[in-house]
């Protein structure tokens, strides 16, 4: 039976409790905008509001009927089902876009008994209303009997009702489509996205940590885990939110075992709620994985193999705290995205076995870089380093080199020599002390001198006597020998008085004396001509500059030297290069040095001899990139030759 359906004539013939209780209705079609959770609640809300046995709801996809949703006893066998338009009673209603009420089904031509017959059930009346919304077919609503009256049939008013009902149903369906068309375009921008993230690198540890990290702009999930076979073993090798996965740990253990079982599978696993009793899938992972589903508290998961033609690469495992979070486009979505990941893990591992990429890539990496930058930025880049060429050839600054060790001298020093040979009897000075040129220092006793000079003495003093005592007695002869003798002795004691003077050492010319524990010199003995101890002059000292070999071709007499010591650490000596020793000596720092002598103004006495000192020779001025590069140029130089 077929009446036209308008909106006005539908709501002219409802009594007024069918209008409260259809405003209700459409407040509650209208709390959602979840095309998964709106077409259940539109049908089982008409079900529940004609008190029907049976009911399913179409969606017309191009020129088919596909059942979307159905409930009663013949739901499983008509769910999925797909009709031509015009075909069975609901067919014909969303051809003429009217609704239908048929009392009599079993005598109705347009009647598919088949589902009946296969289940026993017996139709007795339908209600078939299309769902119209703004001039465009979105499906049908279909109901079967009516449960209170004893023949189960409909009414008009029921029709009517459902009418009315199926305008508010189609709208809220329509919005509902129209947002999950938006949803998924969106959805589908952010897969687009991720896959040309994970697609831009060639970096295996990248590429793992994109897959997991980025799948949420695109599935939305819990936590993501990516898990590759290596070696007939399943790896986890990353988890979203986790920098690195630790394999250690009991957790991931339980994880990997998890994900070894149901990649055994081979197949995509998909549980929507562990608790589910009539799940099969959910009823063996709670028997078999009670820690790792204790360790993650998962209540859902959906688990899809990465593979290519090439064969199989992991398994991409995305978790629910919460059930039935993941309808059939995220689904897709899952796994457009685990083929997008099989692409990109393939490609980075071919790409990792290529020899030497190691040291290809930021090559690679580098020229990309530098081919994508702008003309403008070329010259800027051709003019800073023009400017730096500029900087290295024309400035110049002078080379300092650092000595190895370098030590304080006295720069004149003059010896303080015994004029004559014996033993040391007095020293009268101590290190470090000023003296006068001509000062005394030390006196030396020769035994043998001094017994000569008396016995020189004492004859002369008996030559004289006898001299007057022959005179006075007239003897003129002995008076004369007496006399020849006494001038001779005479001669002699003057040669002795100079010798014994010269036993006494003085300073050659004014200045400091540098020997050490003068005070053990006494009665030791010393041979004529030997220095006793040393004077130098203290305005001058000498530093002696411990160069490295590598260092020598850069040294030149007459540069200058800047030193400094620990004692007067804030003044800084001067002076110049005055020789440079002929050969290396030993030394402990390993390459060979060369002495290298400089002179220094010590007028102000701050420096004394024996002090360790640091110090620098300032060479000749040299453009600054031969300062910059001089040992890197010296190196290659020694390694490339011919």
């Amino acid at each position: 039976m077929a009446v036209p359906s308008t909106l006005s004539s539908a709501l002219d013939s409802l009594g007024e409790e069918h209008l409260r209780r259809l405003l209700h209705l459409s407040q509650e079609f209208n709390s959602t905008i979840d095309l998964d959770t709106l077409l259940p609640q539109v049908l089982d809300l008409v079900l529940e509001t004609l008190n029907a046995e049976a009911g399913s709801l179409w969606l017309l996809e191009r020129e088919t009927l596909r059942c979307h949703l159905a409930r009663g006893p013949t739901a499983e066998q008509i769910r999925g089902l797909e009709l031509p338009l015009g075909a069975g009673i609901v067919g014909d209603a969303v051809a003429r876009r009217t609704s239908l009420l048929v009392t009599e089904v079993p005598e109705d031509p347009r009647f598919l008994h088949q589902v009946d017959e296969m289940t026993g059930f017996q139709t007795r009346s339908i209600i078939a209303v299309p769902l119209v919304a703004r001039g465009q077919t979105l499906g049908a609503i279909q109901v079967l009997n009516e449960r209170t009256g004893e023949d189960g049939i409909f009414t008009e008013e029921d029709r009517l009702f459902l009418e009315a009902l199926a305008d508010d149903a189609a709208a809220a369906i329509r919005n509902a489509q129209l947002f999950q068309a938006e949803k998924q375009a969106r959805d589908l921008a952010a897969l687009l996205e991720v896959s040309h993230q994970i697609t831009s690198t060639l970096d295996l540890e990248r590429v793992l940590l994109s897959i997991v990290n980025l799948a949420g702009r695109a599935v939305h999930f819990d936590r993501c885990i990516l898990a590759l076979w290596q070696e007939e073993e399943l790896r986890v090798r990353a988890i979203s939110g986790e920098e690195k996965v630790d394999r250690k740990a009991v957790a991931v253990r339980e994880l990997e075992r998890f994900l070894s079982w149901a990649a055994e599978r081979g197949e995509e696993i998909f549980v929507p709620d562990l608790a589910d009793p009539d799940d099969e899938a959910a009823a063996q992972v709670q028997a078999s994985f009670p820690s790792y589903l204790e360790e993650s508290a998962v209540r859902g998961f959906f688990l899809i193999p990465v593979a290519d033609s090439e064969g199989r690469l992991g398994v991409l495992h995305f978790e629910f705290a919460a059930p039935n979070r993941l309808n059939e486009w995220s689904r897709k979505a899952a796994t457009l995205l685990a083929n997008e990941a099989a692409l990109a893990l393939r490609n980075a591992q071919l790409y990792a076995s290529v020899p030497f990429i190691s040291w290809l890539e930021p090559l690679a990496e580098r020229r990309k870089t530098l081919a994508a930058l702008p003309g403008s930025t070329w010259l800027r880049y051709g003019a800073a380093a023009l400017a730096v060429l500029l900087v290295l050839t024309l400035v110049r600054i002078p080379l300092r080199l650092s000595a190895a060790e370098a030590t304080v001298r006295a720069a004149v020093q003059q010896p303080a020599r015994s004029g004559a040979g014996g033993i040391i009897e007095a020293v009268w000075v101590r290190e470090g002390e000023q003296v006068a040129a001509g000062a005394p220092l030390a006196q030396v006793r020769d035994e043998e001198l001094l017994r000569r000079y008396r016995e020189a003495q004492a004859g002369l003093e008996l030559a004289n006597s006898e001299a007057r005592a022959a005179s006075a007695r007239g003897d003129a002869m002995t008076a004369a020998l007496a006399r020849v003798r006494a001038a001779e002795l005479s001669d002699a004691l003057q040669l002795f008085t100079r010798q014994v003077e010269q036993t006494r050492v003085v300073a050659p010319a004014s200045g400091v004396v540098l020997t050490p524990r003068l005070h053990e010199l006494v009665g030791s003995y010393v041979q004529n001509g030997t220095p006793v101890l040393w004077i130098g002059d203290p305005q001058w000292v000498e530093l002696e500059l411990r160069v490295r070999q590598e260092d020598l071709g850069d040294v030149r007499v007459g540069n200058r030297v800047r030193t400094k010591v620990s004692a007067h650490p804030s003044v800084i000596f001067q002076g110049r290069v005055t020789a440079i020793a002929p050969r290396a000596e030993p030394s402990e720092v390993g390459s060979p040095t060369y002495a290298v002598r400089a002179m220094l103004d010590n007028r102000q006495q701050l420096l004394r001899p024996g002090m360790s000192a640091r110090a620098k020779v300032v060479t000749d001025t040299r453009p600054l990139a031969s300062f910059l590069f001089r040992r890197p140029w010296r190196w290659l130089r020694m390694l490339v030759w011919w």
